[in-house]
Order: structure tokens, then sequence, then C-alpha cells
């Protein structure tokens, strides 16, 4: 027979097991320095694009962080984006269209 107090214990450890999954590794000021650092390095001037803001699992719950940078000036084309993935760090930069 099992107890129930030793359900309710592994029911308990199995929901913050869930929840933990979904907190970030990174914080918001760590994606950016890494999506500003490529961004330098892929050649863009910084200084031309508004401070850009940071979102975990934005459009889907892939453990992605994406960083939006929006131009100063207003232009077709004069925004990109970079895409973190939050375990291993690795970086996408799409360019603006």
């Amino acid at each position: 027979m099992v107890k129930p107090l030793s359900v309710c214990f592994v029911l308990c450890i199995f929901a913050n097991a869930v929840v933990a999954s979904d907190q970030p590794r990174l914080t918001k000021a760590e994606v950016i320095r890494l999506a500003d650092a490529e961004a330098r390095r892929k050649g863009y001037d910084l200084r031309e694009f508004k401070r850009p803001e940071a979102h975990f699992n934005y459009t889907e719950k892939d453990d992605t962080w994406w960083v939006f940078y929006d131009g100063k000036v207003a232009a077709i084309g004069n925004h990109f984006s970079v895409t973190i993935e939050d375990k291993t760090k690795k970086l996408w930069l799409i360019p603006g269209r």
C-alpha cells in the first residue's frame, strides 16, 4: 500500500521540476550582452539602434531568448533580432528586410 504522504511528496517534486524547467538560466542582462557582442561582430553600430528588450520564450516554449533591435531612424529594414538558446548560448542574428 502506498502512503498518501509519499504520493504527495513525489507529486510535489515532479511539479517543482516542471516549474524549474520554465525558468531561464541566463538573465536579461547576460542575454543583451551576448546579443550586443554578436551584433558588433556582424558589423552593426549599436549607437544607431534603440536599446533592445530581451524576451524569454517569446513565441514558443523552446527555451530561447529573442532580442529585437529597432533603428533610431524609421526606415524599411532598419532593424534586426538575435535569438539565443538559453542552455547552449547558441546565437542567430536575423537581419532586417
